[in-house]
Formats: C-alpha cells, structure tokens, sequence
C-alpha cells in the first residue's frame, strides 16, 4: 500500500528473474489512479490520448499490462477497467503517478526467461509499441515460442484480432489455446451479446483494449473462437462482450500471450 503500482508491477517482474512479463489484474483497489482513454490521432499519429483524468478510489474489475524495457529502463503498459467512488465503471490508459491501494490489486504475472518485451517508436504509427526481442517471423508480424508452452507476439496495424490469435496458435504449434494477456487498441469495435445476441457497434477510430480472454480451437478442421473483449471508447465509455471474427482490426498495436492446451 502507498507504491505506485508500476513499480510493483516491475518488482514481482524482477523478482522472477525476468525485465519482461505479461499481467492480468483481477481484483484489488488504486487511490488514487491517473488515466487517460484513448482520443483521435492529429493527422500525423494514428491516435492519441485525452487529458489526464483520476479517479481517487478505484476498484479493479479487470485489466492488462505488459512489463518490459524502454530505453533499456522498465517500463510498464496497462490498461484498466474499474468502479469509481461514485461505483460508476470507468477504463482506460493507466499513467505511472497511480498508486496502490488496501486491498492490494490481485494479479496473475507470466514471467518470461528467454525473451525481452522491448518499447520502441513504431515508424508506421509514430507512437512507442511494445515487441518481443527474440522473434519468429510470421505473416502477420513478429511471434515467439518458448518451450512450446507460450507464445507471445506483436500483432500489427489493421490485422483482425481474432485471425491474430489463430495465426499465432498455428504458427506455434498450438491445436487449442487459451489467452492469458492481451491489451492494444482496435480501429472501434464489433462485440457479440453472447446472452441477447445483438451486435454492438463501438465508435472509433481508436478504441484501447483492457482485456480479452478465451479460448480458441484450431484443430477441429473449423477454426472455433470464444474470445470475450473489454474495451473503452474515446468517450471513456466501457463496452464488454465476444469479438466477433473479421471485424476488429488493430489500431496501433496489440501485445498477446497465449497458452496452449
């Protein structure tokens, strides 16, 4: 209580062994925390941020965050849905000065020992993206496998996220897996009720993902997917339901790890 918690975020990275991670947060209280959502470019970046905005008690409900290195420093990138004080849900772009609260965040860290997630400015978006260091190259971008357990990738602009996560499952060898941490940001956003079956149509163009988890099938000769998304619009509003294939491109950049089953 009273750290910030990207240093605790880097501090249970470290004490694996690793500079690089990738986390979900489950559960546990921010006071205060700093955000931003996510805002339309200026016409020479593909997006941007709005002002900065604080919540001063804060309860997680959900959450992604990448730990790795900038300018060979750590460096965390996390994205966070919550209730207010007020018990209104709120999301978006956590900023460093969010400090930890009582009780601490829960999180789930997968810790990685032969590979880095390193931050560099991306050309084609001119904003700072995430990639792991030790790469198999793919269609779609950059992939990597360790012990054939994981595989963690960068997907690139305007790729679909669900074709993403099966193209990584193939390429690593995996018939079936589970994803255990995702965050980016996708071009708005088409979400399945899964319980009324209506569509929802989120504006863009930027929309910054908090998480996606779920499952998906590769070798039933049907690729199968049930990938349920949170995600906040440029309004700050928090839309939540399953991804439906071939109409969620990325923006900027998407940083995924998955599991094989």
């Amino acid at each position: 209580m009273g750290s910030r918690l990207n240093d605790e975020l880097i501090r249970l990275t470290t004490s694996l062994g690793t500079d690089s991670a990738s986390v979900v947060l489950t559960g546990g209280v921010l006071t205060p925390l700093h955000y931003c959502f996510p805002a339309e470019g200026d016409g020479h970046r593909a997006a941007w941020f709005s002002d900065e905005h604080i919540s001063s008690h804060a309860h997680i409900t959900a959450g992604s965050a990448t730990v790795g290195l900038r300018d060979g420093e750590p460096f965390v990138h996390a994205h966070l849905s919550w209730n207010d004080e007020k018990g209104k849900v709120r999301g978006g772009h956590i900023w460093p000065q969010t400090v930890v609260g009582s009780p601490a965040p829960e999180v789930l860290l997968f810790g990685f020992a032969n590979t880095q997630w390193e931050s560099h400015l991306d050309e084609e978006t001119t904003l700072p993206t995430f990639s792991p260091s030790a790469l198999v190259e793919g269609p779609g971008g950059p992939a990597w496998q360790n012990r054939a357990e994981f595989a963690v990738a960068r997907i690139l602009p305007d790729e679909d996220i669900t074709d993403a996560v099966f193209r990584t499952a193939r390429e690593a060898g995996f018939a079936q897996a589970k994803v255990c941490a995702a965050l980016g940001s996708l071009i708005g956003g088409v979400l399945l009720d899964d319980e009324t079956g209506r569509l929802s149509f989120v504006e863009g163009p930027a929309t910054e993902v908090i998480s996606v988890t779920g499952t998906i099938d590769t070798a039933s000769g049907s690729e199968n997917a049930a990938l349920y998304c949170s995600l906040v619009d440029r309004h700050g509003t928090v839309h939540k339901g399953l991804l439906v294939p071939g109409e969620n491109p990325v923006a900027v950049t998407f940083e995924l790890t998955l599991a094989a089953l």
